[in-house]
């Protein structure tokens, strides 16, 4: 039952989108294909990521008064828990945009891993749409250098440092620099994290590389824009 959801809703049309952008485009390797994907991908989400970045603007203003909050009810988490949750609803703010966004993505990274994993170069006619034409052949060669159903060292290291670049970028929580154990926890996640995602990937194909470091750098220019769009908009108002 999960499988066969998992297979409607993302396996197939991530394949089919793969495949169509190879029918469309001949010249696209698999690799290229795969980045395009991911742009593609990243500009369907990008209303979440401005609305995270929103939010955490709206945060930043509102960080006096959940201090006020947290300490007014520091003896009393459930109330504490209420009255932020309050103040997020009168202020339109929803705090667990940035976590959707990431568990979004994450499905995404799955069926790309099963595609890669059940033979890419083998096209698999029962998975195509009936609109779909599938292409005369697949390079599997980003590039002309790398095969993207196999493990790349490079790329992985790559993952690691585009990781490192987006976590520079991204906005830290209000009031991160007066909680030691969030600071702790923050650094952890700037350094700790992109390692662990650029040894993942190494275990897996260079695809799944290749939309990691997409991704992240997708991140870090749309957060630059997004910034610079909020100073104009501020500016105006």
């Amino acid at each position: 039952m999960i499988s066969n959801i998992f297979n409607a809703v993302f396996y197939q049309p991530l394949y089919n989108a793969l495949i169509g952008l190879m029918s469309l485009l001949p010249f696209l390797d698999a690799g290229v294909a795969v980045i395009l994907f991911t742009f593609l991908v990243r500009l369907a989400l990008f209303p979440l990521s401005r609305s995270m970045m929103r939010t955490q603007n709206a945060l930043k203003v509102l960080d006096p008064e959940i201090k006020a909050l947290k300490e007014k009810h520091k003896g009393n988490s459930q109330q504490q828990a209420e009255h932020l949750l309050t103040l997020y609803k009168q202020n339109n703010i929803n705090p667990f945009s940035g976590i959707i966004l990431a568990l979004a993505q994450l499905p995404i990274i799955l069926a790309l891993y099963f595609v890669f994993q059940r033979g890419f170069s083998t096209i698999d006619t029962v998975s195509l749409y009936s609109f779909i034409a599938p292409p005369a052949s697949i390079n599997l060669l980003f590039l002309g250098l790398v095969d993207v159903a196999g493990k790349n060292i490079l790329l992985a290291i790559l993952v690691g440092a585009s990781g490192f670049l987006q976590s520079y970028f991204m906005p830290t929580a209000p009031g991160s620099a007066d909680n030691a154990f969030t600071k702790s926890l923050q650094l952890q996640m700037r350094y700790m994290f992109p390692v662990l995602t650029g040894f993942i990937s190494y275990q897996l194909s260079a695809a799944i590389s290749l939309y990691w470091i997409t991704s992240n750098m997708f991140s870090v220019v749309q957060e630059l824009f997004l910034r610079k769009r909020m100073t104009v908009e501020k500016k105006i108002s």
